[in-house]
């Protein structure tokens, strides 16, 4: 079975397809450093949700939008420089 994309990726499916007969995964969830709504892991070694929505790198991004369901495939991002 192959696993989901994402931040923390999807299980494996159990049916096969009219063309294809390997079992795909669910898609995975987006995650953003700085979210409210996100739940970053543990380490680089522990994937364990840390329940902090900041990245353990320290990184964070300030006014987020996250809008569910409105792009298809690798998703989209756009980051504005603020300062230098």
């Amino acid at each position: 079975m192959a696993g989901g994309g994402g931040y923390y990726g999807g299980t494996g499916g159990t049916g096969a397809y009219k063309y294809y007969t390997g079992n795909p995964g669910s898609g995975g969830s987006g995650f953003v450093s700085g979210d409210s709504q996100c739940n970053a892991v543990t380490s680089q070694t522990d994937s364990t949700p840390s329940g902090n929505p900041i990245h353990y790198s320290g990184y964070v991004f300030e006014n987020i939008t996250m809008q569910a369901d409105v792009r298809y495939g690798d998703g989209l991002v756009r980051i504005t420089q603020l300062f230098n």
